[in-house]
């Protein structure tokens, strides 16, 4: 805003601060917004703005169009200058270059601004000295640019007759045809490929049949065609022979899939200081699947697997981090596939130690009339959600978590009983029979309902915390909880029942939004 407003002469000398700066920064440091805008304006900006940082590099490309358009505003004529002022056009002819290089250039630190040419015109200009000191900054740039020459017809004519030999006989690739005409002529790879991308759009179809074979790209269809036979046990030959791609070619689709197929995946994990920490893939990996072979886990096998699944998880994340950078290898996702394929596994077994509870919170529902064969397929679908939402820090019992999860869903899915998921589906004496908790268990369920009262205040208003505490017995014990039905909460407050539903409804909106998935489960059951 400070420059929007400045007068002409006034944006002239920021120009020239920009241009200073741009001069000075080094790229792999950070800087503060206020110092960059002090350097350019002279003013300091309200306190608070300077603690954002902006990296080197990021600033230097954000200087250069910051220069580029405020020199758009200002620009001076060119003929007025203290000296020579070259557009593009000008300077790629002194220089004996492409004008593409001048480009190349500029994002090497040439620095250009905008004049007002003789025409009236707006143009992009160079100043000599400006040039002079990127040449001496840039020496081999300079060399490189004295043996510049232009491609002649007859030279380009050549290297096109020469490209559609190596296309009719042999099986080399378009990037290896490209490199090979690059060393025979002594010419940059990026110019043979310009000029054989210019020849297949300048003749009919039929005289750029053999060239464009080599070099036309498969379509999404094709490549899922060409995974989906490899899935299926066809061999790279037989690829190579029916696609009609170099051997690379294929291996290179073959990647491309499957690191489109991982980046698609949903990984979600719970995640864990421990994680972080050095060494910690070879203390949690200690074990392996074999060694939980019983139908049931006692509490500290159950706790490594949880910490082994998640584990798992959170490594194959980190590598995809890495796939989303553009670096990808195969080796990176032969190791989240591996990564996954072992969490899926440390997941079965959990899921298989547990099936019996399945059917056990299913017997207690078949009095409503449900068929047992669908609560149980039901209850096994919302077994395997809890076992990926459980988070196995909190200090429970996995049954007494998914028991609470299967009979939420029950209670949610079963005619005539979806009253039953406003309240907790079971009190915790109920658990602490079936699942045999402990001391350690109480307290730890102690320490979450403390955890989750103390948002509820934070988060709610009053009315919505004495709704919320009071409808479902946060007040009360562990094992016997005082709740209040929503008509005795409205008498309370002096409100209608329905008025009372809709103010705890919006009170569960809002908590939804706070709580993690376990917390959230322990209040609502």
């Amino acid at each position: 805003m400070q420059i929007k407003f400045a007068p002409a002469k006034q944006r002239r000398k920021q120009l020239d601060r920009a241009e200073e700066l741009l001069d000075i920064i080094e790229k792999d440091k950070e800087y503060p917004f206020e110092f960059v805008c002090y350097r350019i304006t002279g003013y300091r900006p309200e306190e608070g703005a300077g603690h954002r940082l902006i990296r080197g590099d990021e600033l230097a490309e954000d200087l250069g169009i910051f220069i580029w358009k405020l020199s758009g505003q200002v620009a001076p004529p060119a003929n007025e200058q203290s000296e020579e002022v070259y557009t593009k056009k000008q300077l790629a002819k002194k220089m004996h270059i492409s004008t593409k290089t001048i480009d190349r250039w500029r994002k090497r630190g040439l620095k250009v601004r905008k004049y007002l040419c003789e025409d009236k015109r707006k143009r992009l200009g160079f100043l000599q000295s400006v040039v002079d000191k990127f040449l001496v900054e840039h020496p081999a740039l300079a060399e490189k640019a004295g043996h510049f020459s232009r491609v002649s017809e007859s030279q380009k004519q050549k290297i096109m007759e020469r490209a559609c030999e190596l296309s009719g006989e042999t099986k080399m690739s378009r990037q290896r045809i490209i490199r090979q005409i690059a060393a025979e002529t002594g010419r940059g790879q990026e110019t043979i490929r310009y000029i054989l991308l210019n020849y297949q759009k300048s003749i009919p179809a039929g005289g750029a049949a053999k060239l464009r074979q080599t070099a036309r790209l498969l379509n999404p269809a094709e490549a899922a065609e060409l995974d989906r036979l490899h899935k299926q046990g066809a061999g790279v030959k037989e690829l190579m022979g029916r696609f009609g791609r170099s051997r690379s070619s294929i291996y290179r689709i073959l990647k491309h899939r499957r690191a489109q197929s991982l980046l698609a995946k949903r990984i979600e994990y719970i995640a864990s200081d421990e994680f972080a920490m050095p060494g910690a893939a070879e203390k949690i990996m200690g074990g392996s699947p074999q060694r939980w072979n019983s139908p049931v886990l006692n509490r500290q096998e159950e706790m490594e697997l949880f910490r082994k699944y998640n584990f798992l998880k959170y490594r194959a994340g980190v590598i995809r981090e890495q796939i989303r950078t553009g670096s990808i290898t195969s080796d990176m996702l032969d190791e989240i596939e591996k990564c996954l394929a072992e969490a899926e596994a440390a997941k079965k077994i959990i899921i298989e130690a547990n099936l019996r509870l399945v059917v056990s919170v299913a017997n207690k529902h078949t009095i409503t009339g449900a068929n047992i064969s669908d609560l149980v397929s039901q209850g096994n679908v919302s077994l395997i959600k809890a076992a990926e939402k459980f988070d196995y820090t909190k200090g429970f019992r996995f049954s007494t978590y998914a028991s609470w999860a299967i009979s939420k869903d029950f209670a949610h899915r079963i005619p005539g009983q979806k009253a039953e998921a406003d309240r907790v589906t079971a009190d915790i004496s109920e658990f602490q029979k079936e699942a045999k908790i402990g001391q350690k268990d109480l307290a730890a369920v102690e320490r979450a309902r403390s955890d989750l009262i103390q948002v509820i205040r934070d988060e709610l208003e009053k009315r919505e915390q004495y709704v919320i505490i009071n409808h479902f017995g946060l007040e009360g014990t562990l094992v016997k909880k005082n709740k209040k039905a929503l008509k005795q909460i409205g008498d309370d407050l002096g409100l209608s029942k329905e008025r009372v539903r809709q103010i705890e409804l919006s009170g569960l909106q809002k908590l939804r939004q706070s709580l993690s998935p376990e917390l959230f489960d322990l209040l609502t059951g």
